[in-house]
C-alpha cells in the first residue's frame, strides 16, 4: 500500500473518530440542557414551596394562635366558680390571658368598659354577617386555587413527557448518525 493510500485510510479512520467524538460532545451538551431545565424547574418548585409555607401556612398558624387565645378567654369566662377565691383565680387567669395576647389596659373605667361592650356587641353582629358572606367567596377561591394547581401539575407532566420524547428522538438521531458515519 502506498503512502498516499495509507494516509487516506488514516484520514478516514480519523474522520470516523472525530464524528464519534462530536456525537458524544453533542450528547453531553443535550444532557447539560436537560439537567439545566430540570434544575430550573426544581428551583421554581422550591420557590413555590417557600412561598406557600411563608404566606399560607404562616398566616394559618397565626390564625390558629388567635383562635387559641379566643378559646382560652371563652373557657375562662364560662367557668362556674364557688366563692371569691375561685372567682379571683378565674379573673386572674383571664387577666393573664389578656396580657399574653395584648397589653392590659391600666386606665379602665366602668363607663369605658360599657362603651367597649356595646361596640363589641355591634361589631360581633357585623362580623358574623360578614363571615358568612366571605366564607363562600373564600371557598370558591380555594377551589380555583386547587384547580390551578392541578392544571400546573398537568402542564409539568406534559413538559416532562416532551422532554422524554425529545431525548428519545435524540437517540434516534444519533442512531441514524452512526449509520451515516
Amino acid at each position: 500500500m502506498s503512502s498516499s493510500e495509507t494516509n487516506k485510510a488514516a484520514i478516514a479512520a480519523n474522520r470516523k473518530t472525530i464524528f464519534n467524538i462530536e456525537s458524544n460532545v453533542l450528547s453531553n451538551k443535550a444532557l447539560v440542557y436537560q439537567s439545566r431545565s430540570m434544575i430550573e424547574e426544581n428551583r421554581l418548585m422550591i420557590m413555590s414551596n417557600y412561598s406557600a409555607a411563608f404566606m399560607g401556612n404562616r398566616q394559618l398558624a397565626n390564625a390558629n394562635t388567635d383562635e387559641i387565645f379566643s378559646n382560652r378567654a371563652a373557657i375562662l369566662a364560662s367557668m362556674d366558680t364557688d366563692g371569691d377565691v375561685q372567682a379571683n383565680y378565674v379573673n386572674a387567669q383571664t387577666n393573664k390571658s389578656s396580657l399574653d395576647f395584648l397589653a392590659q389596659p391600666s386606665a379602665a373605667t366602668v363607663e369605658g368598659n360599657a362603651a367597649i361592650i356595646a361596640g363589641n356587641t355591634a361589631a360581633m353582629a357585623d362580623l358574623s354577617a360578614n363571615v358568612e358572606k366571605k366564607r363562600a367567596a373564600m371557598e370558591e377561591i380555594l377551589a380555583t386555587s386547587a384547580s390551578n394547581a392541578s392544571a400546573l401539575m398537568a402542564n409539568k407532566d406534559t413538559i416532562n413527557e416532551r422532554r422524554v420524547s425529545i431525548m428519545e428522538n435524540r437517540k434516534g438521531i444519533l442512531a441514524n448518525k452512526q449509520k451515516i458515519g
